[in-house]
């Protein structure tokens, strides 16, 4: 008995003999758009897409199950069991939103969500200039009677280096509004 013909019978005895447009089944693994489902505590059904195209769309919201959890799946091939996809899912591993337009979370009341990498790079530069005077004051000894001048002197340099305020734009995705 072939692959395919050995699947119908299994969904068909799921089923009730009438065979079935869904099964559910566990993950065994997953790949990049597709995965393994066990069906029927025995069979292993691969290339099972977790979209309807499994082509890298560039705009589509892909779910990757969580290995060991159980999904419902269509077959899109009206019964040839060619083409399953699944539709449903108990758990959730991953879950990768790839499209140009708007991402809006809890209705977007705390604007644009904040960009890492540039938040990052802000605070470092922040704590680097923090660092420096630290430095200056670390290496710097009193000088009796100068007034000061021996600490202005040694501060000269790094007070005359203005930080840059950050603005919103500056951090902020404006696609992603939470």
């Amino acid at each position: 008995m072939d692959r395919a013909t050995e699947i119908r019978n299994i969904l068909k005895n799921i089923a009730g003999g009438g065979g079935s447009a869904y099964v559910t089944g566990e993950v065994v693994s997953v790949e990049s758009e597709t995965c393994t489902v066990k069906i029927a505590d025995r069979l292993n059904v691969s290339d099972v897409r977790l979209n309807a195209s499994a082509n890298g769309n560039a705009n589509n919201i892909l779910a990757k199950p969580v290995v060991g959890s159980m999904v419902m799946m269509a077959d899109l091939s009206s019964g040839e069991l060619r083409d399953l996809v699944i539709i449903a899912y108990s758990e959730i591993d991953t879950l990768t939103v790839k499209f140009a337009g708007d991402v809006v979370i809890n209705e977007g009341k705390h604007e644009g969500l904040v960009n890492v990498i540039e938040l990052t790079e802000k605070l470092n530069a922040i704590e680097k200039d923090i660092n420096n005077v630290k430095q200056v004051f670390k290496s710097w000894s009193p000088v009796v009677y100068d007034g000061g001048a021996a600490l202005k002197a040694a501060i000269a340099s790094w007070a005359g280096q203005q930080l840059q305020e950050t603005k919103q734009d500056d951090i902020e995705d404006k696609l992603i509004k939470h």
